[in-house]
Formats: C-alpha cells, structure tokens, sequence
C-alpha cells in the first residue's frame, strides 16, 4: 500500500514527504489542497471585517491516527480526526439548508 523508504517506517501512501531528505517533517503528510475563503476577522475592541484569505486542506498523521488541517497558517485552524470533519459538514450541510 505504502512505499518503504530505507530505514524508514512504512510509508502510507497518501504521504508526500520525502523522509530522507534533510530537514524533513518526522510527520506523515499529503498535499495540501488551497482553499480561497471570506473570512471574518475579529481583533480584540474593533469592529469585525470580512477579508479574502486563503484556507489549506491537508491530510496528516500515520496510517493509525490520521488528521485533517485546515487553517491558514496563522490564527484560523481546526485539526480534527476524519471522523469529526464528516460530522463537521455535516451539521454545516444542516445550518446551511435551514438559512435558505
């Protein structure tokens, strides 16, 4: 299923990292999928604004205990199992079609 590198654990396949390389996250990761978003951002005492940023969407983890980010980087992120994104949708599916 996944590729063995040498000296290496075994690799899941949805991995992307090259674990040899030099400097190379220990983690388990596939590519991240951008997502362009309006967010709200709030500072502390000042009036929201809505801005453009940009979401990424990336699988992590090892083949027992898999995580999926999605964040931009900075102050916006949510890591959660896959489970707990399934039933994430699916109450945003749920909000969604109540407001339209």
């Amino acid at each position: 299923m996944g590729r063995v590198d040498a000296g290496a654990e075994r690799h899941p396949a949805w991995c992307v990292v090259d674990h040899a390389r030099p400097g190379a996250p220990s983690e388990h990761q596939a590519d991240g999928v951008a997502v362009p978003v309006v967010a709200l951002a709030a500072i502390r005492g000042q009036p929201s604004t809505a801005e453009a940023r940009e979401l990424v969407v990336v699988l992590h983890g090892d083949e027992e205990h898999r995580w999926l980010y999605v964040g931009d980087g900075e102050d916006q992120l949510l890591d959660l199992d896959p489970e707990g994104w399934r039933r994430v949708v699916a109450a945003v599916e749920v909000v969604l079609a109540r407001a339209e």
